[in-house]
């Protein structure tokens, strides 16, 4: 549920005990068919059981970050299809264009005032529109990315993080919002196995062979 973050807080408030659990892991525990009791029956059992790891309740914050994280990915994702569509638009006029938005920002304008290809009117005033969508994108994507890079200099979390080699802004802001304070974790390795950072293992013979990540 999206809104669980939030009454989980409302709840806090009341001075309870909040516990949130992942409901593809409590769902382990259930034996019969799904209705509310079976469902509070599973979430007992996960809970007396101890082996589900409780999802950490996130704070306004951690929300906000997120929610600019997935805007940020909406317009790259839409600048990205924009860009695919356009080039299988002009494949069908026999003009093909490279991958990427730097070559269709560049040589669109010079296509459209090119009288000597076979675009017509029609065409040349529908892609001209979407090239104006596109600049609208690259500007849009040009902002969150300035904000991105002004939260990051101003964060201490985020500036350890970014002395990681191949970390950037992107990504430490995304580890840092993921993982919050990190109290939910007992020690690092911890967090590396929840982020999927784990060695592969090749046992055999009761004897235990750690690989890389």
């Amino acid at each position: 549920m999206r809104w669980r973050f939030h009454w989980a807080r409302e709840i806090r408030k009341l001075d309870h005990d909040v516990i949130l659990l992942l409901a593809q892991h409590v769902k382990a525990y259930q034996q019969h068919q799904k209705n509310d009791y079976n469902d509070a029956q599973a979430i007992a059992e996960a809970c007396q059981q101890g082996t589900v790891r409780p999802v950490p309740i996130k704070t306004l914050e951690q929300q906000d970050v997120q929610t600019f994280l997935e805007m940020r990915r909406l317009v790259s994702m839409e600048r990205t299809q924009l860009i695919n569509h356009v080039r299988g638009l002009l494949a069908k006029y026999g003009i093909v264009f490279s991958k990427g938005a730097t070559e269709l920002r560049q040589k669109l304008p010079a296509l459209l005032e090119d009288a000597e290809n076979e675009l017509t009117d029609t065409m040349r005033t529908l892609l001209h529109q979407q090239y104006i969508r596109l600049i609208t994108l690259d500007n849009e994507l040009e902002w969150y990315d300035s904000e991105l890079k002004k939260y990051v200099r101003q964060d201490p979390v985020c500036k350890r993080l970014l002395a990681i080699p191949e970390f950037g802004p992107l990504v430490s802001q995304a580890i840092k919002s993921w993982m919050g304070d990190g109290k939910q974790f007992r020690r690092g390795r911890d967090a590396s196995a929840a982020l999927g950072l784990v060695p592969r293992q090749f046992s055999t013979g009761g004897k235990q062979v750690l690989l890389g990540i």
